[in-house]
C-alpha cells in the first residue's frame, strides 16, 4: 500500500481560465480567498473577492482531512489507529497555509459566466460552484454531483464525466435551469 496520505495537507494548485475578453487566476489564496481577472493586454482589471472571513486550518481540520484519506483502505483497526496518529503528528509539525483553500478550479461557462469550484477535500460531497457575471457580480451558486467532473457549461446544461466503481467513464449531461 502506498502513502494515502503522503501530500500537504489543504495545499492548492493555482488554476486559471481564459474568458472571452481576457483570463481569471487564482493563486491558492495565501492572502485570502481572490480571483485575479487581466484583460487581454495581461493589465490586472479587478480583483473579485468573497466577503466571508478566511479560515485558518485547525487540529479537527487535520484530524478529518486524515481520516478521509484513510476511509477507502481496508485494514486492521490497529493499523488504522497507527497510521492516523503517525500522520496527525506528521501533519502537525508542518507548517500549514495561512488559510484553508477556498477555490479549486475555475471555468468560463458559454455565456461567459465565471464559475468557481469551492475547494473540498471530501470528494464525497456535492461540488458547489460560485457564479461570477461579466462585471464580477455573484450571482449565486450550484450544487454538483460530488463524482462528476465538469468539462462545459452552456445556457442550459452542464456537461461533464463520471466514473463507476469500476472506473469506466461515462459523459453525462445535466439541465441547468434558472438560468436569466
Amino acid at each position: 500500500m502506498g502513502d494515502p496520505c503522503g501530500d500537504t495537507p489543504f495545499d492548492i494548485l493555482p488554476d486559471a481560465v481564459l474568458g472571452w475578453d481576457g483570463f481569471f487566476l487564482t493563486l491558492g489564496e495565501d492572502e485570502g480567498p481572490e480571483i485575479l481577472e487581466y484583460d487581454t493586454s495581461g493589465r490586472l482589471r479587478r480583483v473579485l473577492r468573497l466577503a466571508e472571513p478566511a479560515l485558518a486550518p485547525s487540529f479537527e481540520d487535520i484530524e478529518k482531512l486524515v481520516e478521509f484519506k484513510l476511509d477507502p483502505y481496508d485494514m486492521a483497526d490497529t493499523t488504522r489507529k497507527r497510521i492516523t496518529d503517525s500522520r496527525k503528528r506528521r501533519y502537525g509539525k508542518m507548517p500549514l497555509p495561512k488559510i484553508l483553500p477556498v477555490f479549486s478550479r475555475l471555468l468560463v461557462d458559454d455565456v461567459g459566466w465565471l464559475w468557481a469550484e469551492l475547494y473540498r477535500y471530501d470528494v464525497r460531497q456535492p461540488v458547489r460552484w460560485l457564479v461570477f457575471g461579466p462585471g464580477g457580480e455573484g450571482l449565486g451558486s450550484v450544487d454538483m454531483p460530488p463524482d462528476l467532473y465538469v468539462w462545459q457549461i452552456g445556457h442550459d446544461f452542464v456537461l461533464g464525466v463520471w466514473q463507476d466503481e469500476n472506473e469506466v467513464e461515462y459523459v453525462r449531461r445535466y439541465a441547468l435551469t434558472g438560468r436569466r
